[in-house]
């Protein structure tokens, strides 16, 4: 099981990183979030670090530092090249999945701006975005 990353309101992320490692749980381990990370004031680079050995999964997106946007990596105020730099140096082998806005997911951009940047081209550009990164 990857624990996620959400509203620190009941548990900050240090406190809740602390918490999985001290259970010691084979089979228990993080999701790392970065569209949450940086919408509620943590470093997603530091996070990342924090997590270590025990982050199995991921959830890129971007966002403007208000809504939890799901853009995709690129698009947004986050750091993606100190990302990048911490995954490796964590030597992270997860997935890196790209968390869009698609179907079910509540936007905060409007419908004309969802027109003109349609799931596949988020898809597209945040994908070759992280590649040239790397």
């Amino acid at each position: 099981m990857a624990i996620e990353n959400v509203n620190p309101s009941s548990m900050k992320l240090k406190d809740m990183v602390n918490l999985i490692y001290e259970m010691n749980i084979k089979n228990l381990g993080f999701n790392l979030d970065t569209g949450h990370a940086g919408l509620y004031g943590d470093d997603p680079a530091k996070a990342a670090e924090l997590m270590g050995e025990k982050l199995w999964h991921t959830h890129l997106q971007d966002n403007f530092g208000a809504n939890d946007d799901h853009c995709p990596p690129g698009i947004g105020i986050l750091d993606w090249r100190k990302i990048l730099k911490a995954l490796i140096k964590i030597k992270y082998k997860g997935v890196f999945m790209l968390e869009l806005t698609g179907t079910g997911v509540k936007s905060h951009r409007t419908i004309e701006q969802l027109k003109t940047f349609p799931l596949e081209k988020e898809m597209v550009f945040g994908i070759n975005y992280l590649k040239f990164l790397l």
